[in-house]
């Protein structure tokens, strides 16, 4: 007798360590569920010793399936050079990857066929303490640079009108202002 299990599962945070800078972790949860097909399911129960307990069994496999993504979200970062902040970005990716290494694990260890894993959310804890360290070592200096150039070219645009005696921005320096905040914007969307 054929079955397929559809079960839910939810990873609270746990450290995930950015390849670039290994001394700060990030508290990361993972939600999704996965689908797995049992060929014979009543040889399965008594081959894994669940002696008919549906429930137990469900358990079981639900465990080794957090353990085996828990253990994948932690090293993709280093095995894929994935900055732990577009994990979720890369949810398809992490989820392909992630597939390989359960569908194994599961064949190996309780003769079940993996049918899918979906991933749900990939989350990172966007108040801990590393990743406000993480962002600040990153970011900030991106961001104070991007301003800076701004400021020497509204300085440069700027014409002293002389009739008036008064500073004006060239029409170009807005523009040049307003180019540089689209590049700010472009490059968190990148960092995040």
């Amino acid at each position: 007798m054929r079955r397929k299990l559809f079960l839910n599962f939810g990873i609270p945070y746990f450290d995930v360590f950015d390849p670039r800078y290994k001394d700060f972790s990030i508290p990361t949860a993972v939600r999704g569920s996965f689908a797995v097909e049992i060929k014979n399911y009543k040889r399965f129960l008594k081959v894994n010793g669940f002696d008919g307990n549906t429930k137990r069994a469900e358990e079981v496999i639900r465990n080794a399936v957090i353990q085996c993504v828990k253990e994948g979200i932690a090293n993709l970062p280093f095995e894929e050079k994935i900055p732990v902040w577009q994990m979720e970005r890369r949810i398809d990716t992490v989820s392909s990857v992630l597939a390989k290494k359960l569908s194994a694990r599961l064949r190996s260890g309780f003769d079940v066929t993996l049918s899918s894993l979906d991933l749900t959310a990939i989350e990172v804890d966007e108040f801990s303490e590393g990743y406000q360290r993480l962002s600040h070592i990153t970011r900030d200096p991106i961001i104070e640079h991007v301003n800076k150039k701004i400021e020497s070219e509204n300085t440069k645009m700027q014409s002293i009108d002389s009739k008036s005696g008064t500073l004006r921005p060239a029409l170009i320096g807005g523009g040049i202002a307003l180019a540089a905040v689209g590049a700010i914007a472009a490059l968190l969307i990148i960092l995040l």
